[in-house]
This record gives structure tokens, sequence and C-alpha cells, in this order.
């Protein structure tokens, strides 16, 4: 009984999006067991520092991060050693900024963070830290470009590792100061990465350079923009109440915190899809939509059940106002659900390079969510809630429509 139910399960395991999932909830598994533990093992002087520090080390690396990878896997498929030393070359150009604003301890990005290192070498460090997890991104795009999954499960494993046993040693030693704290949970871990990525940078032909680099780079500043709009579109309402109801912000902060399994699922399916899906074939673009209309009843009611099950869940355990987050953290998981199989069509408009009208319609979105929420701040919170997510998806459902017209329309020519 055993032996067959391996049998059975052994092919799911193998396929690549399995094992690329696998890879991505590691790390962010990771990531958070590094937010979780923290005030257990550190003193409390040295969490509070080290807290804001790692968020905010956090928040850069994701920053940073927007754009290029998704361009490498638009691209990559038409030349890969052409647009593989685009890729790292433009890596390399980004560490060497962030690690020259570490070498300046009131450079305007620390500033603007409120970010004050006691001295130039935590400065470079925390800039260091910032670089490492950059690199572990780039290098994780270019296996997932180049399929090799396997090698990224492996990798990623040997980076949980060694955060943990870095833990440990926090744990250990209580008397770490915030460099060594850093050093030990965000740079040593990444030592590989690190090496892999200079021998990606030495192995780069510099003779491929030419005018199309210029529009490789385009192509990534378009979908930052874009993801920057999106990212700040979805923060107005906590940003909106945030000083006029803080317990409220906390609940919806909270809500956002919990939904972590939807943006694996996003990451893992938009950047393996990008890579896999071709405008150059049809067919194959026909069947991923239809195989996406003929799943959507069963996640529709899979979304439901388990928003019922979260809701009644928070509502037994959560501490503070269980009815309100209940209700928040069933609707934020519903609607960013909907949001991420919306954004299965969506991601289409990369390998369609339909940047331009996602770019309109997400500053369209964007106004007029800030708009709505500076004319309805007396309104009924609930209401201004569900109308800014109503109006969010309904730009989705819109640019979604609009790719599947264009691809009907470029079947038809």
């Amino acid at each position: 009984m055993n032996a067959m139910f391996i049998n059975k399960l052994k092919p799911i395991i193998e396929k690549d999006v399995v094992k690329f999932l696998y890879a991505n909830v590691l790390y962010t598994l990771s990531t958070g067991l590094i937010s979780l533990l923290s005030p257990f093992v550190m003193r409390q002087e040295a969490y509070e520092q080290f807290i804001y520090i790692f968020q905010n080390v956090m928040f850069l690396c994701g920053i940073f991060s927007l754009g290029l990878v998704p361009t490498l896997l638009r691209y990559y498929k038409f030349d890969h050693e052409r647009y593989r030393t685009y890729f790292f070359l433009t890596c390399l150009c980004m560490v060497a900024i962030i690690l020259s604003l570490g070498i300046f301890m009131n450079n305007p990005v620390s500033q603007a963070l409120k970010i004050k290192p006691a001295s130039p070498s935590e400065s470079l460090i925390i800039y260091l830290s910032v670089a490492s997890q950059l690199i572990f991104i780039f290098n994780r795009g270019m296996l997932a470009a180049d399929e090799k999954y396997r090698k990224m499960t492996y990798e990623v494993s040997i980076i949980f590792i060694l955060r943990i046993a870095a833990i440990v040693c926090v744990y250990l030693n209580p008397a770490m100061t915030l460099k060594n704290i850093l050093l030990a949970i965000c740079i040593v871990p990444m030592v590989g990465e690190w090496i892999h990525f200079a021998i990606s940078v030495v192995r780069m032909k510099y003779e491929l350079m030419d005018r199309k680099y210029f529009e490789f780079l385009g192509f990534s500043i378009k979908i930052f923009l874009t993801g920057v709009i999106y990212t700040t579109t979805h923060r107005l309402f906590v940003i909106n109440i945030k000083g006029v109801d803080d317990s409220l912000a906390a609940t919806v902060s909270f809500a956002s915190g919990i939904i972590g399994l939807i943006t694996i699922f996003n990451t893992t399916f938009c950047s393996y899809f990008i890579g896999k899906l071709d405008s150059r074939n049809g067919d194959g673009i026909t069947a991923y939509l239809a195989r996406i209309r003929r799943f959507s009843p069963i996640f529709l009611s899979c979304t439901v059940l388990f928003v019922l099950v979260l809701g009644f869940v928070v509502y037994i355990v959560y501490p503070y106002d269980a009815l309100q987050t209940a209700i928040y953290c069933g609707l934020t998981f519903f609607f960013s659900a909907v949001v991420f199989w919306l954004g299965l069509r969506t991601l289409l408009c990369k390998t369609y390079n339909m940047l331009n009208i996602q770019l309109i319609m997400n500053i369209i979105c964007c106004v007029t969510v800030y708009v709505i929420l500076n004319l309805m701040i007396a309104i009924n919170h609930y209401l201004i809630f569900c109308t800014v997510n109503a109006l969010i998806i309904i730009t989705e459902f819109v640019l979604a429509r609009i790719v599947e017209y264009r691809i009907a329309h470029s079947e038809t020519e």
C-alpha cells in the first residue's frame, strides 16, 4: 500500500513546478523563522535593532529585484547567451550601486528609511546584507531560466540549514553585536551564492553587448514601475488609516501577513509560466488559458472553503478584536486569491509585450483608489476595504480581457 502511494506521489514530486514551489516555500519559511524566533534568541535591545534593519533589508531587496528576473525569463528563450550576459551585467551594476550606498552612513536611502548605523562598517554590513539576498534571487532566477530546479532546491536547502545554524549561534552568543548578527544570518549563508555569481560574471560574453540591451533594460524598468505602483495601491488602505485608527491598521497588517501562501504560489507560478510561455506558440498559450478556465470552479470552491476555515480559526485564537480580525483575514485571503487567479492571465502582458497597457491600467487604478480613500474616509471601513479591493480586481479583470482579446486577434491574423 505504501509502495503504491509512493509510486503515485513520485511523478508529482519530480515535476519542475513542484520543485520550484518547494524552493520558494523553504526560502520563505527560513525568512519567516528569522522574524519569528529573533525575539526569543536575542536580547531585547539587539532584537529591536535587528528586526527593524532586517525588515528594511528584505524591503530593499524586494524593491531592487522587481523587474529584472521576469525580464530574463521573458527574453531568455530567444537567445540564451545574449540575455544571460545582459542579465548579469545589470545585476552587477545593481550590486555595485547597493554597496556604494553602504560606504556612506547618511546616504539618501538610509535617511528615507530612518536607518541609523552606528559606524561606517555597520552601514557597509547592512547594505552587504541587501546585496547578498539580491544575489540569491538573481542566481535563483538564472536557475529557473535554465530549468535547473533540482539544483535550486538543493541550494535553498543548504541556505535554510545555514540560517537555522546562524539563529542557534546568535542564541548561544547573546552578546553578539548587530554587525555580527547580520553577518551570521544574512551574509554567511549566502557565501556560496556570491561564488556562483562571481563565476557567472566572469563568464559573461561582452562581445554580445549591443542596442538590444537597452530594449532589455527598458522592459525591466517597465516591470519595475508596474510592480511598484501595484504594490503601492495595495498598501494605500493601511497607509490611509494609519494614525486614524492604529488598531484597525494593525488588524489589516496582520491579515496581510498571513496570506504568505498566496504570495508563494503567485511568485512560483508567475515566474514558472513567464519562462515557459512563448508568444510564438499560439497553441501552447490557448491550452494554458483553457487549463485555467477548467480549474476555475475547483479553485473558487477551495478558496471559499479556506476562507471560512481561516476566519473561524482566527476568531478562536486571535486575542484582540477577534471578530474584526477574522473578517479581515477572510476578506484579504479571498481578494488576494482572486487577484492571483486573474494574475495567471495578466502575466501574459509580459509574454506579449503589453506592459504599456498594464502600466497605464495600474496608474489609473492607483489614482482612483487614492481618490476614493480620501472621499470615503468617514464611511464604514469594511465598505471602503471591499471597494478598494473590488477596484483592484476589476482592473485585473479588464486587463485579463484585453490580453485575451489580443491573443484571439493574433491567432486570426
